[in-house]
């Protein structure tokens, strides 16, 4: 088209619906005003035709919506070409992962040996299934009522019942039922106890020292909950967890958390 005057002339084109990927609409007389915080999207290119004597100048005022995630695939407007591929009623699915996922709960670490338990050679004894070190000497302070062997695992420290570990006051205490039952291993009787390797009875030394084989019952740090006056205590020759009144004797086991 030939122009025949240097005059500035405002063209609005109005892009079809089928290039873009949004319905394009112009403004319609028949809808109610819309509200001060309403806006209304404008699809429409302002262009501005500026001539010279020597060639034409077209400028485009650009306008936000035409962006390639607007045009369809395979159409080019102004020189932009179309990346979206939907059919224009929807918004693009959203392609990116969440940086934050939940996670699993993390599986207790193995044990570093396959024996059940390790002589630590300083008076003490590590499970290695539940973690918990135990006092190599299993009858250090013979047999006394609940309270007393409450007092008597509490106030075990470095230096007595042959512990040369360097522990201090109260990092021991009595074991608790639920200790007790993890302990005892029903495989075996007199004592319900394995071997350090695991897979067999235990017998004297191997790796605990002085272990009551007769009666073998020893206090728990449990109370039961429906009388304050009786406690659960382990039979270690049958294998089995009971309760009785804490007035009672029995032996003494003291046990504390691995490092």
């Amino acid at each position: 088209m030939k122009l025949k005057n240097t005059n500035i002339f405002k063209l609005l084109i109005i892009l079809p619906p089928v290039a873009l990927a949004g319905s394009l609409e112009t403004p319609d007389s028949g809808k109610s005003p819309k509200s001060p915080q309403q806006t209304e999207p404008n699809h429409s290119v302002e262009m501005t035709l500026r001539l010279n004597t020597a060639d034409q100048v077209i400028i485009i005022k650009g306008d936000p919506n035409l962006v390639p995630e607007n045009i369809r695939s395979g159409v080019t407007i102004f020189g932009i070409t179309g990346t979206f591929s939907g059919d224009g009623t929807q918004p693009p699915i959203q392609t990116s992962i969440p940086t934050q996922s939940l996670q699993a709960p993390q599986a207790p670490p193995l044990p570093t040996t396959s024996d059940h338990y390790t002589d630590n050679g300083n008076g003490t004894v590590t499970d290695n299934w539940t973690g918990l070190i135990w006092l190599k000497d299993a009858n250090c302070f013979g047999k006394q009522n609940w309270e007393t062997a409450m007092q008597s695992a509490g106030q075990l420290a470095n230096g007595q019942c042959e512990l040369t570990d360097g522990s201090i006051k109260h990092q021991w205490r009595l074991p608790t039922r639920d200790e007790w039952t993890a302990m005892i291993d029903k495989t075996y009787m007199f004592p319900a106890l394995s071997n350090a390797v695991g897979n067999d009875n235990w017998t004297k030394g191997d790796a605990f020292t002085n272990v009551e084989t007769e009666t073998g019952l020893y206090w728990s740090s449990s109370t039961n909950m429906e009388d304050q006056f009786v406690a659960w205590y382990a039979n270690i020759g049958l294998g089995n967890v009971y309760d009785e009144h804490k007035s009672l004797k029995n032996a003494v086991w003291p046990v504390r958390k691995g490092q």
